[in-house]
């Protein structure tokens, strides 16, 4: 496969999430730009977003369940009413993101960024950022300290 730029890349997330999975493993260390995309409504299941740069991205009502946005940049996104339950957020910036109805089910917040978010509280919500906040602690506490 030949590399692809961004808004190829975008194509093919829209359209076959698993084939743009195949492409990030081939081409791993390509940065990948989607800020300000209109990914609203899509079906990002499983989708691999490692280091994506999503800031400002719609993504109002997307499937994300188990998507990877490990590192993610999305600032000021749009997750509203979005599904990211079992996703990894881990260290992702989502500083001034609009979480709103979102569903962080099981999700995986450790050293995300979250100052400024919009998050709905609901009891999965709560617990994930309750969880990702205890394991950050914790790995402060005994790992981080040397």
């Amino acid at each position: 496969m030949n590399k692809l730029n961004n808004k190829e890349l975008l194509d093919l997330l829209k359209t076959d999430v698993k084939s743009f999975n195949d492409y990030r493993i081939q081409f791993f260390d390509q940065i990948i730009n989607f800020s300000n995309a209109n990914l609203a409504g899509a079906n990002l299941a499983g989708a691999y977003l490692k280091r994506a740069d999503l800031e400002r991205a719609d993504l109002k009502g997307t499937n994300l369940e188990r998507a990877n946005l490990e590192k993610a940049n999305l600032v000021k996104a749009n997750l509203v009413g979005a599904d990211l339950s079992r996703a990894c957020l881990c260290k992702a910036n989502l500083k001034g993101a609009n979480l709103l109805e979102a569903n962080l089910y099981d999700a995986n917040l450790e050293g995300a960024n979250l100052h400024d978010a919009q998050i709905t509280l609901t009891k999965e919500n709560l617990e994930a950022i309750l969880k990702a906040r205890r394991i950050w602690k914790w790995k402060k506490k005994y790992i981080l300290k040397i």
